[in-house]
């Protein structure tokens, strides 16, 4: 079926009443006919009315290409089992085809489909390339790398720089005490005792006192990705235990490689090189360097050239109903397993040049990925995940790169049901972003869709 939007949904028009009766409200007691978008969710169907023309033709479709489908057809899956009908959609429709317009109606119809605003809280963390967050005893230490530098100001190095997540970001070997931020206490540690180069760092739990720094390297030829391994103590103190500048895949070691997905499983670590297909390879565990009780490390310590990892698994590539039509699919975040879920969740970005657009745009939604081997998706965004805020007004300021909005998700945490996912913005600022993890579920697709003929 023709989609140019629409994710894992489809645009229908059901020929024949429909009268469904069930107190739950899972399942409408409405009489439904008509035009209707039709989202097939973790949680069931979910159907929206359409209110005229001009908003079949923005998706993509004419009355002509939409497809009649019966309630019978519909709810011939026995995982797709439920039906809700939600509010009619609000008309949407070009006024013109610049590309601001282009991008105002895009981010329209992402809002049509996903419905919830997911994003409920955005706070600014400041002037920065692509940050990482970990919470460290209700404190956030970021991570950022200045391969750039920042617009209008000094050049950056390919020094990562840690500090707290505080405003203005203090540097991180400070002494000094600053204020609370999310409600966290912040608390100050002192300077890392080895310098970290890379960029796009992303930080990960390896154990309770073992701290992952996942990172690219730019500098070898092919790129390649890097990993250092913090130690923290209970007495606050950081050092670096180990560094590698160049992870090889055993099985694809002559190839470029970035923004791997680091996850910890059976308590090593793992990476996730591809998505989709999904292939995960485990590095060889650092080798650890004795740490006396104030958390030093031997002198002894030296940066290491290379690590092998081997390959684990690759899953079948999944076609993933027309999110080409925003780019393929690549890393992201780091993942974390969910407790009671049976799974992994993590955030990925896509960058596409939309239909009549002469810019890229990037975008990001998450994903859920199976908690054993082999590893396999399991459920994803219908469509980006947005924030009206982050695609309208000044554009990325590398103009040479031709792109107006980057929006690029680097780490995450989960702290009382609710997600803190850290991004840069248009290479020059970084966010954090608050999700509600419940709702953020709920809006995830099952990636293995039944045989329906609505999505056939």
């Amino acid at each position: 079926m023709k989609s140019d939007l629409l994710g894992g949904a489809s645009m229908v028009r059901f020929t024949a009443h429909m009268t469904l009766n069930d107190s739950s409200r899972t399942i409408s007691s409405d009489s439904i006919t008509g035009y209707h978008l039709l989202l097939a969710l973790r949680t069931g169907y979910t159907i929206k009315p359409i209110p005229d023309l001009g908003t079949i033709q923005s998706f993509g479709y004419s009355s002509q290409t939409v497809k009649n489908i019966t309630l019978d057809e519909l709810l011939t899956s026995e995982v797709h089992h439920s039906l809700f009908v939600d509010e009619m959609i609000e008309s949407i429709r070009y006024e013109n085809y610049d590309t601001d317009e282009l991008m105002r109606v895009e981010i329209q119809k992402i809002n049509a489909v996903q419905g919830t605003r997911l994003i409920e809280k955005l706070t600014y963390l400041g002037e920065m390339i692509n940050p990482s967050i970990i919470n460290i005893n209700n404190s956030i230490l970021l991570a950022s790398g200045l391969a750039w530098g920042i617009k209008d100001g000094p050049l950056g190095t390919d020094r990562i720089e840690f500090r707290w997540a505080s405003r203005p970001p203090p540097p991180f070997n400070s002494l000094v005490n600053y204020s609370h931020y999310f409600n966290l206490k912040t608390k100050a540690f002192g300077c890392l005792d080895h310098e970290v180069y890379g960029q796009d760092p992303r930080l990960l739990w390896l154990d309770k006192n073992r701290i992952i720094v996942s990172f690219t390297w730019h500098r070898s030829s092919p790129v390649r990705m890097g990993v250092a391994t913090l130690f923290y103590n209970s007495s606050g103190f950081l050092s670096v235990e180990s560094i590698y500048y160049d992870i090889r895949p055993a099985n694809n070691h002559k190839d470029a490689h970035k923004n791997w997905t680091p996850f910890v499983y059976n308590a090593s670590l793992f990476y996730i090189v591809h998505i989709n297909p999904m292939e995960v390879v485990r590095p060889k565990t650092p080798k650890r360097i004795d740490a006396n009780t104030t958390g030093s490390s031997e002198r002894k310590f030296e940066p290491k050239t290379n690590m092998f990892a081997k390959w684990i698994s690759t899953s079948p590539y999944v076609k993933l109903k027309n999110w080409d039509h925003y780019g393929h699919i690549r890393g992201g975040t780091n993942a974390i397993y969910l407790e009671g879920q049976d799974r992994y969740l993590a955030f990925f970005h896509t960058s596409s040049t939309l239909p009549h657009n002469w810019m890229k745009t990037y975008f990001f939604g998450a994903y859920t990925f199976s908690a054993s081997e082999p590893f396999h998706l399991m459920d994803i965004s219908p469509v980006p995940i947005v924030s009206d805020k982050l695609y309208q007004g000044e554009w990325d300021y590398l103009r040479n790169r031709k792109i107006d909005y980057c929006v690029f998700p680097m780490s995450f945490f989960i702290q009382g049901g609710i997600v803190y996912l850290s991004f840069g913005f248009n290479d020059h600022s970084g966010y954090i972003a608050q999700l509600n993890l419940t709702k953020l579920l709920d809006s995830l697709e099952p990636v293995l869709l039944d045989d329906n003929p609505a999505f056939n």
